[in-house]
């Protein structure tokens, strides 16, 4: 009996790891609408954001329904660390990515500016400015939102490899910018 006990034992982290890669997968498909951010705000005289959007919800939808079914057993905290860190991995990845466009953007919409204020000599155009801060503003709130919700199963931040660089990265991009 004792053998086959250690036997299982050894089981249990290739078993752990199918386990995190099947509830994660369907939170990173809600992903991709991180980059679907700047289509929100760019070019459309939306109000600023107050609120995270509803793919963070989508995203956490998986692993909160594996929290309610297996919350019993003594492994759960554990694979919801392994399961968040997962997915906030390429979340963090998904973000990097949106702020880096949207530089990119900023960098070329500035040189273009300066470009035609040459040409014509005149007072500055409008800045489209607004457009991109509404964006990193949306970001903060659905990370700082992501983290709440973590956070209220019990689990620290801590404990979510790479979610205290996710939210150190938006919360620089929403002072640096001077938003509330």
């Amino acid at each position: 009996m004792d053998e086959w006990k250690e036997k299982l034992k050894s089981q249990l982290g290739p078993v752990s790891g199918r386990l995190v890669r099947s509830v994660s997968v369907g939170s990173v498909a809600a992903l991709r609408q991180v980059s679907e951010v700047p289509r929100l705000y760019r070019r459309t005289n939306r109000d600023p954001p107050t609120r995270s959007l509803p793919y963070i919800d989508s995203m956490l939808e998986a692993p909160l329904a594996f929290h309610l079914k297996h919350q019993s057993h003594p492994h759960t905290l554990l694979w919801l660390q392994s399961i968040f860190s997962d997915i906030t991995d390429q979340y963090y990845v998904a973000v990097m990515g949106v702020l880096t466009s949207v530089q990119k953007t900023e960098e070329s919409l500035r040189r273009l500016k300066k470009i035609r204020d040459k040409s014509i000599a005149t007072g500055s155009a409008p800045d489209r400015g607004g457009d991109d801060d509404k964006i990193r503003m949306q970001l903060y709130f659905d990370a700082n939102y992501y983290c709440k919700k973590i956070e209220e199963l019990g689990i620290k931040k801590e404990n979510v490899d790479h979610l205290k660089d996710l939210l150190k990265l938006v919360e620089t991009l929403h002072n640096k910018n001077g938003l509330k």
